[in-house]
């Protein structure tokens, strides 16, 4: 293997958990090498600094004039993401970020367009680079057992928080429309925004039970797409019944329906079964594979030395996630 990618983490809220459980472990561990961290907060930078024996820089500027740098790690909110996106792209670095990519359609758009001209690696988790081995599956099943078109499909996530208001982004509704799906559901939005088409209606409901944020803690949304499928993205904080972080998706298509639960107490595995009419026979598969971290080193590594990736997500499927938030927005 080329030698690792030397790499910034800029954003040290979420961004030392991603040091600590990504970048210092497995795969970010062989495929990156942490040189250095940047923050705001100049006290929270000197303590990364001193407990990961790398440079603070003191700005974004700072880590992109350095000609040692391969890549940045954008862990800074989404609201204006997408200039620091450009800047970064424009200083021919690398980026790897989170979900949500950004809160404006157009500066998602950009940004992107941005690192397509120039052929600087963006990636993100959610969705991720490469279709994990559960999307494989749900393809493979689709296309074998001659599902025919989507019709409808359910999805939820849930988890049990009892936050109290800290003036963060998590605060406010227009940078966290419908809270817990923006935070939680956003995980399935990228599934929808790969196996569906465009949205073309929104429908909310939202409540706030125990949370002490002026956002919401309990949502679901009903999504109208340009082909005819209709489905439901529910998610929540309020639900502690031993299965946290939940992603279950119930697709039902022309002829067969296919699940999929990935919960962190099936031991990191994520289970798919499909049930579907083929010759006028019942046909009933499972499946089981590895839960995967949509953080794909291994791909920006690749990418970044100059490698060929096949199957890279479509930069529209993420504009689709970006563009479904805004409506979200736009009717909370």
């Amino acid at each position: 293997m080329t030698s690792r990618l030397r790499v910034v983490v800029v954003g040290l809220g979420f961004g030392r958990w991603l040091i600590e459980n990504e970048l210092l472990t497995g795969r970010g561990e062989q495929e990156c090498e942490l040189v250095g961290v940047c923050d705001l907060d100049a006290d929270r930078a000197h303590e990364a600094e001193v407990a990961y024996g790398v440079p603070a820089y003191p700005d974004v500027d700072a880590v992109l004039a350095d000609p040692n740098v391969d890549a940045v790690v954008l862990m800074v909110g989404p609201d204006g993401r997408g200039a620091l996106v450009e800047k970064a792209v424009a200083a021919r670095k690398a980026v790897m970020t989170t979900k949500p990519f950004e809160t404006s359609v157009s500066a998602a758009r950009r940004a992107l367009d941005a690192a397509r001209d120039a052929g600087v690696p963006v990636l993100l988790n959610s969705p991720a680079a490469t279709p994990t081995s559960d999307l494989h599956v749900i393809d493979d099943w689709v296309k074998r057992l001659d599902l025919g078109r989507p019709v409808s499909y359910h999805a939820q996530t849930w988890c049990s928080y009892r936050e109290a208001a800290d003036g963060s982004w998590y605060d406010d509704p227009q940078k966290v429309p419908a809270a817990p799906l923006t935070r939680l559901g956003i995980y399935l939005f990228a599934d929808i925004g790969r196996l569906f088409g465009n949205v073309r209606d929104v429908q909310l409901a939202q409540s706030r039970l125990f949370t002490g944020r002026p956002t919401a803690d309990n949502a679901t949304v009903l999504l109208a797409h340009d082909d005819g499928t209709i489905g439901t993205v529910h998610a929540s904080f309020c639900i502690d019944d031993g299965q946290p972080y939940r992603l279950s998706l119930e697709v039902s298509y022309e002829r067969g329906t296919i699940r999929r639960d990935v919960g962190i107490v099936s031991g990191e595995r994520v289970s798919l079964d499909v049930t579907a009419k083929v010759e006028g026979s019942v046909v009933v598969e499972r499946r089981e594979v590895d839960r995967e971290s949509g953080y794909q080193w291994d791909v920006l590594h690749r990418l970044a030395r100059g490698e060929q990736v096949a199957g890279l997500v479509d930069p529209e499927a993420i504009v689709r996630v970006v563009a479904l938030l805004e409506r979200l927005r736009a009717v909370s």
